[in-house]
């Protein structure tokens, strides 16, 4: 190739590569799934945020859910793990009455 003229605009140089990016792109791999259930998703809870969403006020719930043994503050924050499993709903037995005398 001839070198260009004196005075013409110096041909396009080739793009220089591109070092790989450390950025995935969102489609190559989906967010990895929490480690724990939140509390949206939890089948306990899961009807208390059903009704807010047919419009249900949440404050309404808040005695119901506590008749059922639930902590109402989890029906504001729907994306925090959900409580562990516990025997509160089991009853409890009473020591007082197991050592209780007869005499």
């Amino acid at each position: 190739p001839a070198p260009p003229a004196p005075g013409a605009p110096a041909p396009p140089a080739p793009p220089a590569p591109q070092p790989e990016s450390s950025e995935q792109p969102s489609s190559a791999e989906p967010p990895p799934e929490p480690e724990y259930t939140p509390v949206s998703k939890d089948p306990r809870y899961a009807k208390y945020f059903k009704m807010v969403q047919v419009g249900i006020p949440p404050a309404a719930l808040h005695a119901k859910m506590r008749m059922a043994g639930l902590d109402p503050i989890y029906l504001d924050n729907p994306d925090q793990p959900a409580p562990p499993l516990s025997s509160a709903s089991a009853p409890e037995t009473d020591s007082a009455e197991e050592s209780y005398d007869s005499d």
